[in-house]
């Protein structure tokens, strides 16, 4: 006499909903999109500095309600500029912007031949005193702490270890030195994937080329230069957030990224 097993209906609906439950809440997950920083650079009151080109920019941040981090740079916060300062203090109270420290001058030069710049090569002293000025300035005048940093040019060395040992209210180090950290949670540079490129320029299509090729890192800093770009420019940045919000990421202030990579384990 054959036998032969009652198929049991009930588990297998038990089953079936469990599975669409994951799956259901693997799409819900807001962590499971990468995660994307706006690290823009090159905020100063100077003349010439495209201060018009910045309120383009944070505009459209403001309107498609996304966030985004910019980079002051602290020699133009001397003196007594209100406007300035209380634009920024708006913006700051938005909850759209985090204001990070991006030096004291941004320059470069040359000694003895070599080629030096403001968190490269330059003296301990130096660095120090400029890191500083910056996070004193941002306090006083726009009562704000800075807690991120990215260096000009991106170029650091020993001496910036040290000095960001000095400052642990600076928590996040935008392209900075993975082996020698301060300390700090170490965002690093894509090279494959630039919202930029060249450098000053947004370029769609090769953004996209980018992306395409793969494997798209999960936390992702993207570098831009708002005050230099041209309307035509600006538009190839707009088609690039366009993609961004496509691919439904999720923007983060850079002071966000320890957290947003802790979920991510």
């Amino acid at each position: 006499m054959s036998s032969f097993r009652v198929f049991d209906f009930r588990s297998y609906f038990v089953l079936l909903f469990l599975c669409a439950g994951l799956l259901a809440a693997a799409a819900a997950d807001p962590v499971a999109a990468p995660v994307v920083v706006l690290k823009m650079d090159d905020l100063q009151a100077r003349e010439g500095s495209g201060f018009d080109n910045w309120k383009r920019f944070t505009a459209f941040i403001d309107a498609r309600e996304l966030k985004a981090g910019i980079g002051i740079i602290g020699e133009s916060l001397e003196g007594d500029h209100p406007q300035f300062f209380n634009w920024i203090k708006q913006k700051a109270a938005s909850g759209r912007f985090e204001f990070w420290n991006h030096g004291y001058d941004h320059k470069q030069w040359q000694e003895d031949g070599r080629n030096l710049r403001e968190f490269s090569g330059s003296t301990l002293a130096h660095q120090r005193k400029h890191f500083a000025d910056t996070q004193r300035l941002a306090s006083e005048k726009l009562d704000l702490v800075l807690t991120a940093f990215g260096a000009p040019f991106n170029a650091t060395d020993a001496n910036t270890v040290t000095v960001l040992r000095e400052h642990p209210e600076v928590t996040v180090w935008m392209y900075g030195d993975a082996t020698a950290t301060a300390g700090k949670f170490v965002a690093k540079r894509e090279f494959k994937l630039n919202l930029e490129t060249p450098v000053l320029n947004p370029n769609y299509d090769a953004f996209v080329k980018g992306w395409d090729a793969g494997p798209v890192p999960a936390l992702l800093v993207l570098q831009g230069h708002p005050p230099y770009w041209s309307a035509a420019q600006f538009a190839e940045f707009v088609r690039i957030v366009d993609f961004l919000q496509q691919h439904n990421v999720r923007f983060v202030f850079p002071s966000e990224l320890p957290l947003a990579a802790a979920n991510l384990r």
